[in-house]
């Protein structure tokens, strides 16, 4: 049963009490992942100091990569969290299907998400083109509405598609692009320009984004067919409740109508 609020021509309503307070709860736990993951115990000035020291292009491209995924482990659970909570609401407007309001609702709770992180911990959390390029993907995803598709589901192609946009943090081909603005980013690109390690930098990024890209639209696929096969299910349920409910009705009328008939025969004389 849906719960919800009607403010004029606005109505909001409640898909999932748990989904929703699920997402509120990643939401609130991404304020502390700033504290629990940091650029030193994933070692990833280590080894870029290594790499610089040595002159070693590897340690550079595993400082890079450490940096991938910090940056995905952090940004995880309020992308995953937004998502979630715009998945559990339903806006309409006149009665009509608003799903706009759920991609402005994704957009407004990832960038008060960053904008809030920076004032609590002072750690600037770039808000550019990975950032928008993913929350866009994850609205059209919000907008195609599987519901018949798990949350753990849901949350894992979130989580390819977030990790695929990081890998254009590290790239130095990326450069005329509103990426890899961070403190560690540039550090890195700058390493691979004195290492002359640019162009590693760059396979290892294209390399990363391919493979989570088509890791992502794999899932996609897989999820889309999922949910059709559900929803085909769910008709024959529908189709066969209904089929079945009108065979009892069928069989009430024809008992009353016997019933009917045999009364009148008590009724009559011998």
């Amino acid at each position: 049963m849906k719960r919800g609020w009607t403010s004029g021509k606005l109505t909001v309503s409640i898909h999932s009490k748990r989904v929703l307070l699920t997402g509120m709860g990643l939401i609130a736990l991404s304020f502390f992942m700033p504290l629990l993951f940091t650029v030193d115990n994933f070692q990833v000035r280590n080894f870029l100091y290594l790499a610089l020291k040595n002159g070693e292009r590897l340690d550079l491209i595993d400082a890079a990569l450490r940096l991938v995924a910090l940056n995905a482990v952090r940004a995880l659970p309020h992308y995953c969290g937004a998502f979630l909570v715009a998945d559990a609401l339903e806006f309409r407007w006149k009665r009509r299907d608003a799903w706009y309001f759920n991609a402005g609702l994704i957009l407004l709770l990832l960038y008060a998400t960053y904008r809030s992180i920076d004032v609590i911990h002072g750690i600037y959390y770039d808000f550019g083109l990975p950032a928008v390029a993913a929350a866009l993907f994850i609205i059209l995803f919000d907008k195609l509405d599987y519901k018949y598709i798990s949350m753990g589901k849901k949350t894992a192609f979130v989580a390819m598609e977030l990790i695929a946009w990081q890998f254009l943090d590290i790239m130095p081909a990326a450069a005329l692009l509103p990426v890899g603005r961070g403190e560690m980013s540039q550090s890195i690109k700058l390493a691979g320009r004195l290492l002359d390690g640019e162009n590693a930098l760059d396979t290892i990024g294209g390399m990363g984004i391919l493979l989570f890209a088509i890791c992502a639209v794999l899932l996609f696929i897989m999820l889309r067919d999922e949910n059709s096969l559900r929803e085909m299910d769910a008709l024959k349920e529908q189709n066969e409740a209904i089929r079945a409910k009108a065979r009892i009705n069928e069989m009430r009328s024809r008992t009353y109508q016997e019933i009917q008939h045999l009364v009148h025969d008590l009724k009559s004389p011998l």
